[in-house]
C-alpha cells in the first residue's frame, strides 16, 4: 500500500508525546497533522478529513473517549479509523476505548515498528471497507453473510443512506414501449390545421385538441 496523500492527524496534549508520534508518522511517507487537545482535533476534522486518527485519552478540555464518540456519532465521520495511544492500559479503559468506537488501542510507551504495522493494518482494512463485491452482470452487492442485495437495499442497510424511486425516460421506454397510451403520449403532436370559422373566416387549429371532424377541416 503506497503512502501517498495519506492524512495521518495525531491528538496529544503532551508536546512531546505528539513530535514523537508526528515523527514516526511522517518519516515512513505518510502526511501528518497535529492538534494539542479534542476541539482542535474534532474542527480539524471538519475542514481536512484525515484518513487515520491517533488518539491520547487523557486531555484537558475533552477526552479522548468523548471526541471518539462524537466522531462516530457523524456519519461523515464515522469511516474514519481511530487508534488510541494512551498511558491508560487497565482492561476497563480498553474496554471503553472500543465501546466508543475506536479501532485499536495501544498502550503507552509505543514502540514505532509496532505503531508503523497496526496504521498500516487499519488503512488497508478501511480501504477494503470502501470496495464493494458487485456481481458483473446483475450489479447487485454482496453481503457479509453471502447473500446477494440490490444496490438499494444493500446501502439502506449498512449506511444511513435512504432513497426515492422514479422511472427515468430510458426505463420508460423500455418498458412501456408497447403500451398505447406511451405511444399516443410519444407521438408528436398534429400540426395546426386550417378550419372554417363562423365570421367566414379562417383560423388555424390543432385538430387532434378540437376533437372536430374531418371534413371541417379545409
Amino acid at each position: 500500500m503506497g503512502n501517498k496523500s495519506i492524512l495521518i492527524l495525531v491528538v496529544d496534549d503532551e508536546p512531546r508525546n505528539l513530535q514523537l508520534a508526528g515523527k514516526v508518522v511522517s518519516d515512513n511517507g505518510f502526511d501528518v497533522a497535529m492538534a494539542q487537545n479534542g476541539c482542535q482535533a474534532l474542527n480539524f476534522v471538519k475542514k481536512n478529513q484525515p484518513d487515520l486518527i491517533l488518539l491520547d485519552i487523557m486531555m484537558p478540555d475533552l477526552d479522548g473517549y468523548e471526541v471518539c464518540r462524537r466522531l462516530k456519532k457523524n456519519p461523515e465521520y464515522r469511516h474514519i479509523p481511530v487508534i488510541f495511544l494512551t498511558a491508560k492500559n487497565a482492561t476497563v479503559d480498553v474496554v471503553r476505548g472500543f465501546e466508543a468506537g475506536g479501532v485499536d488501542y495501544i498502550p503507552k510507551p509505543w514502540q514505532s515498528p509496532e505503531l508503523l504495522a497496526r496504521i498500516r493494518t487499519h488503512l488497508e482494512l478501511k480501504l477494503l471497507r470502501s470496495l464493494f463485491p458487485m456481481c458483473a452482470s446483475c450489479k447487485r452487492i454482496r453481503d457479509d453473510e453471502g447473500y446477494w442485495n440490490q444496490v438499494d437495499s444493500y446501502l439502506e442497510a449498512y449506511t444511513d443512506m435512504s432513497f426515492t424511486h422514479s422511472i427515468c425516460d430510458d426505463c420508460m421506454e423500455d418498458l412501456y414501449s408497447d403500451a398505447d397510451w406511451f405511444r399516443q403520449e410519444k407521438a408528436p403532436a398534429p400540426a395546426p390545421a386550417p378550419v372554417a370559422a363562423g365570421d367566414n373566416g379562417i383560423h388555424f387549429e390543432n385538430f387532434a385538441d378540437t376533437g372536430w371532424p374531418e371534413r371541417k377541416i379545409l
